[in-house]
């Protein structure tokens, strides 16, 4: 072997490639052998590469073996399998297919696609592999801070970046390690590159371009846009910056987007412009981002950042928005449901229909509406509209508030699915107030709510409406509903100074008077802490005729819920 292999030598050669055991009997035997009676190693090795070629596995093509490899390869660098027997995952030992017979090792060796990854673990074979992988474009994926690795990829990017297929890098100094990255990546399609430096980027970085770029992910401190490998061939684009935030120009943000037509995902944390700046604002509001590929928007940032942002946009093919809102208040949501209507809904003939489901989740007590998820259905109009989500960092708007805002600017008269999560208590006329003109909504959930939220909707199930109360055959508040569901509901004693058998009777006097209506009433209830057998016949001797579903579940004894 030459010599300039002896790192991979080293690491072909390791001791472990039979278990312990067996390396145990092979010594054991070794020790007891007379060498005296062993043939010459020089007269052996022809016989036995003989008879290796006679076997069935070594009659495989070539380029059958080379796949065979190449899966395996894949395996171990992707997955953590090893194939090793010990519980050190190392992602080059697939290289013991090279070990098993010189057949092997002549088809490993001779298929370049097997080194293209660069073990920068085990920084000295790296120039091997380099060497081996020939022509082929290679992956880079490194995440660390050991000095002989990073001396090791700073000399690859410096003889080799021409060649990068797809480029990981989290490192502090990633602005050093990229430093002579300057030419052309005519190879390059994904790149991802986490750091926390002052400035991620170095000036000049792929000034040569890459026109294969598709996936591109910056996640820094700062960075300056003008040295973002931004092109028209981009499919994903990931930016999120830390507490420095830089932001750009509204013209430098909206001309380095504007030529991303490809774009269908797109990601922005703390990396809109400014909106606060009214003079900026004001001479730049003439332009427009038209993203025609678009369907995966998400956005972190000030709610002022983000109304100003689908003011200046169109994505007439979005399919699902998130958002995650800072300095959020009600005048603010207000003119960004407005904003976004018009960016995202503008082309709808009948108006934006949220119909399928919306999800309310709440996840402190100082305020409601925390995350906020509306689907539409997408099989029953031709029509579809984007889903959206919606995320309150430090707003707690009254939900009544929320409610209002967004029906102000999309129509849920025929919303089917509702869920709530996370609630604490809200009275009758509020439900009614919020919920009551939901004449379609066929399924309401509960996921991780008190037992007196649920209270609420069970008194509103006994009710009719106001104007029907005198009549016994006027429809009931949601009439269309055939499914309650109780997710982890704390079906235990105390809630609102009701104990559980207030609830339990309660519940089972609602749904037995919707269970005589048409469409019957189904009840389920899914791992809720506190409801047992007892509970479940309780109800079934109540509403003998109620279609109810109950999963068994409780906690095991010394249990912790938390533990779950």
């Amino acid at each position: 072997m030459p010599g300039g292999l002896n790192g991979v030598e080293a690491l072909e050669n390791q001791p472990d490639i039979f278990s312990k055991s067996t390396t145990k009997l092979l010594d054991a035997f070794s020790g007891h052998s007379d060498p005296s009676f062993l043939p010459p190693e020089r007269e052996t090795q022809p016989l036995k590469r003989l008879h290796n070629e006679t076997t069935s596995v070594c009659a495989l093509p070539t380029e059958i073996l080379s796949q065979i490899f190449l899966h395996l390869v894949t395996s171990c660098t992707e997955k953590g399998y090893s194939l090793q027997w010990d519980d050190d995952k190392d992602d080059i030992s697939w290289m013991r297919v090279a070990h098993v017979c010189q057949r092997w090792r002549e088809v490993a060796v001779d298929s370049p696609n097997l080194w293209s990854n660069l073990p920068l673990t085990h920084p000295e074979a790296v120039e091997t592999f380099i060497r081996r992988s020939k022509a082929v474009p290679l992956s880079v994926e490194y995440h660390g801070k050991d000095p002989t690795s990073q001396e090791a990829l700073v000399k690859a990017l410096q003889s080799d970046a021409y060649r990068l297929y797809s480029l990981s890098i989290t490192s502090r100094d990633i602005k050093h390690l990229l430093s002579s990255v300057t030419g052309s990546a005519p190879f390059l399609k994904t790149l991802e590159l986490f750091s926390w430096d002052a400035d991620s980027l170095p000036a000049g970085f792929l000034r040569g371009g890459a026109p294969s770029l598709t996936h591109l992910q910056v996640q820094g401190r700062a960075f300056n846009w003008g040295n973002l490998p931004l092109n028209s061939g981009l499919t994903q684009l990931q930016l999120v910056q830390g507490r420095a935030r830089v932001r750009p120009s509204c013209i430098t943000f909206l001309s380095s987007l504007h030529a991303l037509s490809s774009l269908k995902v797109l990601s922005l944390e703390q990396t809109l412009p400014d909106a606060s700046n009214a003079i900026q604002v004001a001479t730049e509001s003439s332009l427009r981002l038209t993203l025609p590929a678009l369907a995966h928007l998400t956005l972190h940032d000030s709610i002022q950042n983000v109304r100003h942002f689908f003011e200046n946009a169109a994505f007439p093919r979005v399919s699902d928005i998130g958002l995650t809102l800072e300095n959020a208040n009600e005048d603010g949501f207000q003119r960004l449901m407005k904003a976004i209507k018009t960016c995202c809904y503008n082309s709808a003939r009948s108006g934006p229909r949220f119909n399928d489901k919306m999800e309310v989740c709440r996840f402190s007590n100082d305020g409601f509406g925390r995350d906020v998820t509306l689907r539409p259905h997408r099989e029953a109009f031709s029509q579809t509209f984007p889903s959206l989500n919606i995320d309150f960092c430090d707003w707690g708007p009254s939900f009544e508030c929320l409610f209002s805002h967004l029906q102000a600017q999309f129509d849920f008269s025929e919303l089917r699915r509702l869920s709530i999560g996370g609630l604490v208590a809200l009275d009758v006329e509020q439900w009614k107030t919020t919920f009551g003109g939901l004449s379609e909504l066929k399924y309401i959930a509960f996921t991780g709510s008190s037992g007196a939220c649920l209270l609420t909707i069970l008194e509103t199930l006994k009710e009719r409406r106001p104007q029907d109360s005198d009549d016994q055959d006027a429809p009931p508040w949601f009439p269309a509903l055939t499914k309650l569901e109780c997710r982890d509901v704390e079906f235990s004693p105390g809630v609102v100074g009701e104990d559980k058998q207030v609830l339990i009777e309660r519940l089972s006097e609602a749904v037995g008077r919707r269970s005589e209506r048409r469409p019957p009433l189904e009840l389920h209830i899914l791992t809720c802490r506190k409801f047992v057998a007892e509970d479940e016949a309780r109800i079934h001797r109540s509403v003998p005729n109620l279609k109810l579903i109950w999963d068994g579940w409780a906690p095991r004894r010394n249990e912790r819920w938390d533990d779950l």
